[in-house]
């Protein structure tokens, strides 16, 4: 009996062992399967309260808010699973971070100084206005989509007095000699304030190199947006009271927009402690459902100084991992979290300011004629008006517009009438 007692507790004893072992083995493998998926685990370091540094200057402003190295050491990334190995180690993280802050200079959020050494100056463009090209009998030519559309916008006179507004472009070095310079010689100069946020810094352009973690790509255009914005928050708060962000392939109405962000409506809201924020755009259903509202990039969008404020602060933890080209998904989810919605921007017809194609697009566009909830565009609007009516009269911004078209708008709209005058600062529509 004794014998048979030792042998069933030594059974016991080496089952026991067994199933430790099993346990053991299971675990590591969930965590290894877990870090092979990019997700973050309970045992992945929390997101670290970085402080900004600056990188040597190399072919100009490397405005890197978080270095990639450092991203490296602790962002789950689903394109890069290997980051989320390397972060399940607390103590090697904290030993990278100390060796990346010691060989790094500190970064104050100040003025970023261009290869010149002179610091960026936002009212270079307004100050120093290009010349508008040579009219030519195209640019006034009537009678297609394009006049159609924008002989109905009725530009309001410049008020130099009121808001002051911000207006940052992303775009890319190879876009420098003509969607760029198409901006320059027409709308740009007419905000306070203006910055190309490119790959290359080019003072020459009003250019600005932002860095950003992940490729220079459309794919990727979430990482660039979203240090764009923590840029302009750092440098151009204090300086302006409104800050509107888009592609280089927009041509904006500067003059309806500060109409606009003067009419009684936003100043009310704008002035009201109680209201959380202001979010200006083209607002559409993402998948044609309510909870998921957002503003459309493509016409670009404009924060109050306490939206953009609020963004700023949620940037460092808000999709930091993700890579996709839904920058205006993810600037909405963001601000969501704050109670900072959408504002329906529509005039009083029901018709668009912001328009996300060019005018003879809106014009022709209509709905497919079998299974139209198919086609995005008809899903995510709101209350969609077609043909003429699509657009406001006080329209202040149309997208997919290359270089010549960007000519024309603005031929049309203050260069074709000789009743009209402008100096980068009046128009008063086409009769």
């Amino acid at each position: 009996k004794m014998v048979l007692r030792w042998a069933l507790l030594g059974f016991c004893l080496v089952a026991v062992v067994i199933c430790l072992f099993n346990l053991v083995m299971v675990r590591a493998l969930f965590l290894r399967l877990l870090a092979a998926s990019g997700l973050p685990s309970s045992s992945s370091p929390k997101p670290l309260n970085l402080k900004p540094i600056a990188s040597p200057l190399v072919d100009g402003p490397r405005i890197i808010v978080n270095s990639s190295v450092v991203r490296k050491v602790w962002l789950p990334s689903r394109a890069s699973p290997e980051n989320s190995s390397r972060a399940t180690n607390s103590t090697d993280v904290k030993a990278k971070m100390a060796v990346r802050r010691q060989n790094a200079s500190p970064y104050d959020f100040g003025k970023i100084n261009n290869l010149n050494g002179r610091k960026h100056d936002p009212y270079a463009l307004a100050r120093d206005q290009p010349k508008f090209p040579s009219l030519t009998p195209q640019m006034c030519a009537k009678g297609d989509a394009d006049y159609k559309v924008i002989k109905k916008v009725i530009v309001s006179p410049m008020n130099r007095t009121g808001v002051k507004l911000f207006c940052g472009i992303y775009t890319y070095e190879k876009a420098h000699s003509n969607q760029v310079k198409a901006v320059r010689e027409t709308w740009g100069p007419k905000c306070s304030g203006f910055a190309f946020f490119s790959n290359h810094t080019e003072p020459a352009v009003n250019a600005i190199r932002i860095d950003h973690h992940g490729d220079e790509a459309h794919g990727n255009m979430w990482q660039k947006v979203r240090e764009i914005w923590r840029f302009i928050a750092a440098n151009y708060e204090k300086d302006f009271d409104y800050f509107w962000l888009g592609g280089d392939d927009v041509f904006l109405i500067v003059e309806n927009v500060l109409a606009y962000l003067n009419s009684p409506r936003i100043v009310q809201l704008n002035d009201d402690r109680d209201n959380k924020g202001l979010f200006l755009g083209s607002r559409k259903l993402q998948g044609g459902q309510w909870e998921k509202v957002f503003n459309a990039g493509g016409s670009g969008y404009i924060l109050n100084r306490k939206a953009l404020r609020k963004l700023a602060a949620r940037i460092p933890t808000c999709h930091y991992s993700v890579r996709g080209f839904w920058e205006d998904v993810n600037v909405a989810s963001c601000l969501k979290m704050d109670g900072i919605f959408p504002f329906d921007t529509r005039d009083e017809a029901g018709s668009e300011r912001f328009l996300l194609f060019t005018p003879a697009l809106h014009l022709n566009w209509r709905p497919p004629s079998k299974n139209p909830e198919k086609d995005w565009y008809y899903k995510y609007s709101i209350e969609l008006k077609i043909g003429i009516d699509c657009c406001s009269t006080s329209a202040v911004a149309f997208h997919y517009v290359k270089k010549p078209l960007m000519y024309r708008l603005y031929a049309l709209l203050f260069k074709c009438d000789p009743h009209h005058y402008d100096t980068h600062g009046f128009g008063m529509g086409i009769s």
